[in-house]
């Protein structure tokens, strides 16, 4: 299905490129559609559907979940993290010039739905009285997997991995050998670039408490980016 709508200076295009029940799927989530300039230069506008979303039970307890300011001093609940974290990716997006569509689905989506495992992982732990989310990035991997099980392999296996590996970039730069665990996760990722950006976005969806935590986990990042250009990954 392609329509035109006319505006005074650019054009408004939609244009398929999914099947019609991915499509349904994730237009229940966001709408994206690709506008062009007179310079035939596409942009994609990403409208959040976030009364949706948060119709979703998983999503819904993510507004009554505490998080520690130690890692988010942006907001009390990890709703706010989760929020901040998708407009991260939509601001990025937008301001992309011919960027793929179906690429954008897939980080607004893992975006989304990164820390949706913290539904089941949150805790208040005695001993330094902080919110913790142990194994978060494996519950969200398998509720993710779940919720968007209609989607169908091809987009959804994209999204679980991301959102499964999404604090692997850290940890693989802090382990004994960066390099081959890097070599290793790129056969569990559709795109270590991608993950990058969803880490990327993680990160500036999140205000530590400790600029020193804020600096380190920045200067984790780049090593992580600059080790996976260097492998040529």
């Amino acid at each position: 299905v392609v329509y035109l709508q006319y505006k005074k200076y650019k054009i408004i295009m939609i244009v398929n490129d999914f099947t019609e029940k991915e499509r349904k799927i994730i237009s229940k989530f966001f709408d994206i559609n690709t506008v062009f300039n007179p310079y035939d230069e596409s942009l994609l506008e990403i409208d959040i559907h976030w009364d949706y979303i948060y119709s979703i039970p998983e999503f819904a307890v993510l507004k009554t979940l505490h998080q520690s300011p130690k890692w988010h001093s942006e907001s009390e609940l990890v709703s706010g993290h989760v929020e901040m974290v998708a407009n991260e990716c939509k601001s990025w997006i937008e301001c992309k010039h011919n960027l793929d569509e179906e690429f954008a689905v897939i980080l607004m989506m893992s975006a989304l739905f990164h820390d949706i495992g913290k539904a089941t992982t949150t805790f208040l732990k005695e001993s330094d009285n902080m919110w913790h989310h142990y194994g978060h990035e494996v519950e969200s991997e398998k509720i993710t997997r779940r919720i968007l099980w209609d989607l169908g392999y091809r987009l959804r296996e994209k999204i679980c991995g991301l959102v499964r590996w999404h604090m692997e970039p850290f940890n693989i730069i802090r382990s004994k050998d960066p390099a081959s665990k890097i070599l290793d996760l790129q056969n569990k990722v559709c795109s270590l670039r991608m993950l990058y950006l969803v880490k990327k976005f993680d990160m500036e969806g999140s205000v530590s408490a400790d600029p020193e935590l804020t600096k380190y986990d920045a200067d984790l990042l780049d090593e992580f980016y600059n080790l996976c250009h260097t492998l040529n990954c």
